[in-house]
């Protein structure tokens, strides 16, 4: 994964119109969906916990808190 968070996007104002911040949104909606079918609920996802791969595709991080059922 690259070392640039959501947050850090945010910021440096790289993902600026809707049409990018929709296509983010669904990816990590998806992430969260996959992990609460396999029972997984992160517990701490906030925009400094999504990383983006080398294609641009946000990836959910930072399990230290997670909770299985």
């Amino acid at each position: 994964l690259a070392r640039c968070s959501l947050h850090d996007k945010l910021e440096k104002k790289e993902i600026d119109n809707k049409k990018d911040k929709l296509k983010v949104i669904i990816e990590i909606i998806r992430g969260v969906k996959n992990l609460h079918d396999l029972n997984i609920f992160h517990r701490d996802l906030k925009p400094n916990n999504i990383l983006f791969d080398k294609q641009g595709v946000p990836k959910i991080n930072d399990f230290g808190t997670v909770k299985s059922k």
